[in-house]
Formats: C-alpha cells, structure tokens, sequence
C-alpha cells in the first residue's frame, strides 16, 4: 500500500517485474501460453503443459473445463507447450479424443477414407467410387499427383470407399481409368 515500504505481492495469475507495486492493479497477468502458480512472482512460473492451453491469467499449467483461462485441447486438435490457444490437426487427419499434445497425435486419414478439412474428429467420409485412397488422403476423388490415393488405373476397378485398386478378374477388363467394375 501507499507509503509502505514493501508493497503489495501480485496476485497468483499475475506477475510484477518491480517490487513494491502500490496496487494489485500494478501486477501483470501472466502471458497467454504461460502460468503464474503464486503470488509474489517477478516472472511467469513456466509454460503451460502440452495438451492443454491457457489463455492470459493463468495460474496453473494444466487448465481444465472449470477455469476461465484455458482449458484441455478439444478434440481434432493439438496443443504443444506454451500454447495460448488450440492449433487445428491439419487435411488429411484427424483426432477424435481430446489432449492431443503435437501434430503426430493427429491419426492419418484411414484408408478408403478422406478427412477433407481441418480439425476433425472423424474422417469426413469413404473415397469417391473410381479412385482409391490411401492413408492420409485429404480428398474424396485425389489428384493424380497425390501420394494418398488417386483414380483407378486401367485394367483394375475402385468401389466407393477403396484403399487401393483391385486388379479386374481373368477374363475381364476395364480400358478406361476410373472403372467401378471391369
């Protein structure tokens, strides 16, 4: 307070670089990303845990539903250490449980499947019928050029949901690429 000689401590949440702050209206909250554990602290106590995020004014590293700055990672995305806010697992993923602490927590698409958009917690449906995909595809019907899957090539047919071509029988064809039968 006012003419003491000591000041007032920060808050836990917040943080003040000088001491003897007059008020608590002085004290800084603690950085996004960050936490600020006690009261008294010059600094952040350390970053927030993967997994989980915080926004300004936390005071632990591991936030949850019942606090107002942060909280675990959702679901279909990831949170690292020091995150302020959930980064979005990317096309071509997904991850339906939450926590999710780096981008390998994000599960390659399935194969047959397609996970078209971003942060998703299920893949967005099977591959198109005359293409095929394979794991990590972002598209319904991939692009020629792409590693997760493509149209079926000649001589092989590609029902709805195919992870890979199917070779045509003996005795049967399909001259055209994209055959759903030969």
């Amino acid at each position: 307070p006012s003419g003491s000689a000591v000041g007032l401590p920060c808050p836990a949440g917040t943080f003040g670089a000088r001491q003897g702050l007059a008020s608590s209206g002085e004290c800084t909250r603690c950085s996004a990303g960050a936490y600020c554990a006690s009261q008294g602290l010059s600094q952040p106590t350390g970053l927030c845990f993967a997994g989980h995020y915080c926004t300004s004014g936390a005071t632990h590293a591991l936030p949850s539903v019942e606090d107002s700055f942060g909280d675990l990672c959702p679901p279909g995305s990831y949170c690292v250490n020091g995150t302020s806010q959930p980064t979005a697992c990317p096309p071509g993923t997904f991850l339906p449980g939450p926590g999710g602490q780096g981008l390998t927590d994000c599960l390659a698409c399935s194969p047959g499947q397609y996970c078209q958009d971003s942060g998703l917690t299920s893949p967005s449906g099977n591959c198109t019928e005359g293409y095929y995909c394979s794991s990590g595809a972002a598209f319904a019907a991939p692009p020629s050029n792409s590693s997760a899957g493509a149209i079926c090539p000649r001589s092989h047919y590609c029902p709805e949901g195919s992870s890979s071509p199917t070779p045509c029988a003996n005795g049967t064809f399909s001259p055209a690429t994209g055959a759903v039968l030969c």
